[in-house]
């Protein structure tokens, strides 16, 4: 599942109807099982709280804390589901451990420590969308997504902005990611905007992360709800002002001007071997497929600009070539990437023949 959406009303309108359907639950794994008799598919039996139906990531979640190989759980998962829940229930009784059991609509989304902070997408949109409209009135949300990873928020400010090359407009914007399901932790990133191909870049120097861990849950019960709010609140206030830190640091003319500095640098290193190799060398560094190797030095070789500035404008122009939003952005963090190359690391490539 991926949708963006086109302003941050729907967005926040659907962060909030998925809150609505979710509930945490903190359970010794002696109190769950992995239950096959009497459904189709097999599902995850909560002593006291009732059944749920498992997605993919929580079940690559569960053989990760049981140590079954991916390869072999799946085996088991599409053929032989019996084996599968007498290997899990042996092992969650065997080695008993509190655990976070999230779920969303029914299902368990996400199999996780019990010590996982949650700071969820409506939490982000609360602290961040006040502070982003204190600081930034003239701010641009560029783009908005959920998958079924992350939540995306990219905003851009028109009033900040500079040249790279004569008539090359790149203007300051700030990126927002967050995961719910422990695959990744709250982030908040410098971005550039390239006027004339629509192309971001995500810098991550000069940003601001926050971990999802915490202290463990003092409680007797085996298995309890956790309250939607509860352990959010006394971190409300330093998380809000950290980001108001970042974001006024960020959304500055001197702030933004640094990150211009390395682009403008980046425009004077050239690739003096072969590109098509180049662009090789670069795609086993970052771990291009096939197709996204050819689709950058296509890019690459349209943009005629041979620089380290044109690889990484190929790069995230390759970014709005991929069906995936989540490996989209990755592919905008790349770009940041190589632009900050250390000199060393570009020769590399460089003279790649």
């Amino acid at each position: 599942m991926q949708t963006q959406y086109s302003t941050i009303t729907e967005l926040a309108k659907a962060v909030d109807a998925a809150r609505r359907t979710q509930k945490d639950l903190i359970a010794d794994t002696r109190q769950i099982h992995l239950l096959t008799e009497g459904v189709e598919t097999p599902k995850l039996l909560v002593d006291g709280d009732g059944q749920y139906a498992i997605n993919g990531h929580a079940h690559r979640q569960i053989g990760g804390r049981v140590n079954i190989p991916a390869t072999y759980y799946d085996r088991m998962l599409e053929n032989a589901p019996h084996l599968l829940a007498e290997n899990v229930n042996h092992w969650f009784s065997k080695s008993p451990e509190r655990r976070m059991v999230r779920t969303q609509g029914g299902t368990v989304r996400a199999f996780l420590s019990d010590r996982y902070q949650r700071v969820d997408n409506h939490h982000v949109l609360g602290v961040v969308l006040p502070v982003l409209k204190d600081l930034a009135s003239d701010l641009q949300f560029h783009s908005l997504a959920l998958t079924d990873t992350r939540m995306y928020v990219k905003a851009i400010l028109p009033t900040v902005r500079a040249e790279v090359n004569v008539g090359e407009i790149v203007e300051a914007g700030i990126e927002f990611r967050n995961g719910e399901i422990g695959n990744s932790r709250f982030e908040a990133w410098p971005f550039m905007y390239k006027l004339t191909c629509k192309n971001g870049a995500r810098f991550e120097t000069g940003g601001f992360t926050k971990l999802h861990i915490g202290a463990r849950a003092e409680v007797t019960e085996d298995v309890y709800a956790m309250l939607s709010d509860e352990t959010l609140r006394a971190d409300d206030h330093a998380f809000l002002l950290k980001v108001r830190d970042m974001v006024t640091a960020t959304l500055t003319q001197r702030s933004f001007d640094k990150l211009v500095d390395r682009a403008r640098e980046a425009t004077k290193e050239k690739i003096t071997g072969n590109p098509a190799q180049a662009i090789q060398v670069l795609g086993d560094s970052f771990g291009f497929s096939e197709d996204e190797r050819g689709s950058v030095l296509r890019h690459l070789i349209e943009g005629g600009d041979l620089s380290k500035w044109g690889v990484a404008n190929a790069i995230t122009r390759t970014a709005q070539d991929l069906p995936s939003y989540d490996r989209s952005d990755e592919f905008e963090g790349i770009g940041g990437k190589v632009i900050n190359l250390p000199r060393s690391q570009w020769q590399e490539l460089a003279v790649a023949a």
